[in-house]
């Protein structure tokens, strides 16, 4: 049986200054590497364009998509990776197809309401 180990993605917050705009967002996701910020906008849009059609963005067009912007495969697993972890992209495997798919998720807006939530019955009670 394996073990499986979860791994948190890690926002920067600055209550003074909540994301204006998805740039924003990810830029306080990115916050180590600001420069992919930009890079993973692009990258949601490609998504979400693809998933529009009848053949979602495969997993292997990873090499297609480094060449067409510059990415390095390095740069490309470090954003993925941060954008899966954050719950602003699943994974999944279409077997009719037999590949992992990318797909824009709602897990994100879910796990951010859930702690407003939170912290909204907290403040009821102060």
């Amino acid at each position: 049986m394996q073990n499986s180990v979860v791994r948190l993605a890690k926002i920067s917050i600055d209550p003074e200054k909540p994301p204006a705009g998805l740039g924003d967002l990810l830029e306080a996701l990115f916050w180590k590497e600001p420069e992919l910020a930009e890079q993973a906008e692009d990258f949601l849009k490609h998504v979400k364009e693809w998933q529009r059609t009848e053949s979602p963005y495969t997993v292997d067009g990873w090499e297609k998509y480094c060449k067409r912007t510059g990415l390095s495969q390095s740069q490309y697993s470090n954003m993925l990776k941060r954008l899966r972890k954050a719950g602003m992209l699943d994974k999944s495997y279409n077997k009719a197809r037999k590949a992992h798919e990318l797909r824009i998720s709602g897990r994100f807006s879910r796990a951010t309401a859930e702690m407003s939530r939170v912290w909204q019955d907290y403040l009821k009670d102060y």
